[in-house]
Order: C-alpha cells, then sequence, then structure tokens
C-alpha cells in the first residue's frame, strides 16, 4: 500500500527541466531527492525524514549543485551519505559528475566526458560512480572512477544510432550490465529495439532483448542475486505500445508483457525498476492513457499491479522512481513535468 508522505511544487522555473531523482533507505530514515535545472542551474531539493512521520514541503531544502549545468541528471547516494550526480552540460556537450561531501557539506563537480546525450549512474561495492552515457557524434560509452581517475571506455557495437535511455546496474563483482535503445542499426534500418551489453570479466557480451519496434525507449535495468540482469521497459510503437518486462535465464532472454496486450496505443512510460530480496520485480511507471502512475510487482508467477497515483496531465520527461525499505515495502516517487511537482 502506497501513502503520499509530501508534495512539492517545484516552480515555474524548474518546468520541464526536472531530470531525475532518488531515494536512499537507511533503516528508519529516508532521504528523497530530486535533481533537475531551474534555468541554467542543476538544483537539489532535498528531504531527510523519518519513514513514520509525515512532512510538508517546508522541510525540503534546496542547493545549487551546478550554476551553469544539469540535463540528464541521475543521482545515488553512498553508504556514507554522501551524494554522486551524473549529469550533461549541453551548452559544452560535456559529461559531468558532481559529488557532495556531507562532512564538509560541499559539493564538488567536474568534467568527465564529451557527450551528447542521457546518462544514468550507479555506485559499485566501493562506493565509487560507474556511469553509462551516450558519446558525442552518437554511440554507446561507460565510465568509472577507480579511485584515482575516470577509466572511460567506447562499447564497441555493430550499429549506427544508440538513443534516448540507458540503464547501468552492477552485479556481485561489479561487473556492468547496460540496457539501451538501439534507434538505427548497422544497415541503416530504424529498428528501434531494446538490447544489452554485460562485461562478463572477459570481454563484452551484447544481446537483443525485444526486436519489436519500439521496445526499450524508456528502460530500467537491475541485476538478480545469481547476477542475471532484469529489465521493464516501455514500448512506444502505437500497435505494441505497453510495459514489458525481462530477465536473462543465464542462455537467453525471456519477455512478457505485463500491461497493454492486444490494446494498441497502451503507452507507459517514465519505468523505473527495483528487484527484492526475493529477485521479484517492483516496477513504477506512467499509465498514460488513463493518467495514472502505477506500481507492478510479480508474485507467484501474477502480476499484480495497483494505481498509485492520479495525474491531470503527462509530460516529457517526467520521471518516477522507486525503492524498497527496510521491510521490503515499495516506496515511490514521481515528477510532474506539466504541473511543476513532485510526490513522494
Amino acid at each position: 500500500m502506497f501513502r503520499k508522505a509530501a508534495y512539492l511544487d517545484v516552480g515555474k522555473s524548474m518546468r520541464q527541466n526536472v531530470n531525475a531523482f532518488t531515494t536512499c533507505m537507511s533503516g528508519s530514515s529516508v532521504r528523497t531527492a530530486l535533481i533537475g535545472r531551474a534555468g541554467c542551474r542543476i538544483v537539489l531539493l532535498l528531504l531527510a525524514t523519518s519513514c513514520a512521520t509525515t512532512v510538508n514541503a517546508a522541510e525540503w531544502r534546496v542547493d545549487i549543485v551546478d550554476p551553469s549545468a544539469g540535463m540528464f541528471s541521475s543521482m545515488k547516494f553512498d553508504l556514507y551519505g554522501n551524494a554522486h550526480v551524473s549529469y550533461l552540460d549541453p551548452s559544452e556537450n560535456q559529461l559531468r559528475y558532481a559529488f557532495w561531501d556531507h562532512m564538509l557539506k560541499k559539493w564538488f563537480t567536474t568534467n568527465v566526458d564529451r557527450s551528447g546525450g542521457f546518462c544514468t549512474l550507479v555506485l559499485d561495492s566501493h562506493q565509487r560512480p560507474h556511469i553509462s552515457y551516450h558519446a558525442y557524434g552518437g554511440g554507446l560509452m561507460y565510465a568509472r572512477w577507480d579511485g584515482a581517475s575516470w577509466q572511460k571506455q567506447r562499447i564497441s557495437i555493430a550499429t549506427r544510432e544508440v538513443g534516448f535511455y540507458t540503464s547501468i546496474a552492477l552485479d556481485q563483482n561489479d561487473h556492468p550490465s547496460i540496457s539501451f535503445y538501439e534507434t538505427i542499426s548497422a544497415d541503416g534500418s530504424l529498428v528501434g529495439r531494446l538490447r544489452s551489453i554485460t562485461w562478463n570479466g572477459e570481454f563484452w557480451a551484447l544481446t537483443t532483448v525485444d526486436s519489436d519496434r519500439g521496445s526499450g525507449k524508456f528502460n530500467s535495468i537491475a541485476v538478480d542475486s545469481k547476477g542475471h540482469p532484469h529489465i521493464t521497459y516501455g514500448n512506444v510503437n502505437y500497435e505494441n505500445a505497453s510495459l514489458r518486462y525481462g530477465y536473462w535465464n543465464g542462455e537467453s532472454w525471456k519477455t512478457e508483457i505485463v500491461e497493454g496486450a492486444g490494446k494498441p496505443g497502451s503507452s507507459c512510460w517514465s519505468v523505473s525498476m527495483v528487484l527484492d530480496k526475493g529477485d521479484n520485480p517492483h516496477v513504477t511507471y506512467t499509465d498514460v492513457p488513463h493518467l495514472l502512475v502505477k506500481h507492478a510487482t510479480k508474485k507467484n508467477g501474477q502480476w499484480i499491479i495497483e494505481a498509485v497515483d492520479s495525474l491531470v496531465k503527462v509530460g516529457y520527461p517526467d520521471r518516477n522512481g522507486i525503492v524498497l525499505d527496510d521491510q521490503g515495502n515499495p516506496r515511490s516517487e514521481e515528477h510532474t513535468s506539466e504541473l511543476q511537482s513532485l510526490r513522494h
């Protein structure tokens, strides 16, 4: 059961510019953050409170992370309470990284690489950042901080164009799996398909998750206790529009339609997923035709779907996020760009 704990009006200055938010759970406390742009600044709206307490907008704190950039931002908190953010500076086509030192209470920012699109960040077992992002001029890139410098790699894929969302997750050995949306294949064909690539310790293994046109524009990846990736994603082609889920069983991808089967136009956007301790998926997403934010989870082989919130309008890029607390209960956040609001 979802309970809305907070509502925040982010104001006209952030209209259509909010990019991502995250939540860090620790015992009975929760830290929820929205990261985005106000004009040309990247800003952080942070809420730290007890899970049992109902809060209001007055308890949010606003920080300026970067005064000049902040597109496509992605953020994680580490185990020590520090914040890590990746984002794009479109004026310079630069992928940037920001670090909040909770002891010094200060932000540090640096350039990582040339880039021209979406990025996603995850932390490894040493609490160091790994980022998947689009190369400047096209292609898929991977960068990680090794404790001294950024190690960057252009992943060799026989494709002409990778676009829109990418997502990254790490296994128990800190090996990355990256999901991405291939828009144009190597022979110039318009494909619009979901693909995944995994570093197995020796080489990058590339697979096609779903070849139905329109699959994967919105995608979110997680790795289970066996090291196998799971991906939830939206198909945006009208005839095939749906929310979908796929998992790697060790030999091949198994995919299924969660919502929208046989119902053209059932667009599902702003997909975000986590796995619980039993490796069961929990997904939050926007049911665009019905103006609903929903939660879906799979139990005993069956998908259970419930509405979390209703919307007046849907905009792009709206963002949803989900985490599980220590008891395995889902907590969801949603940003609605049309209404300039964040709900938790």
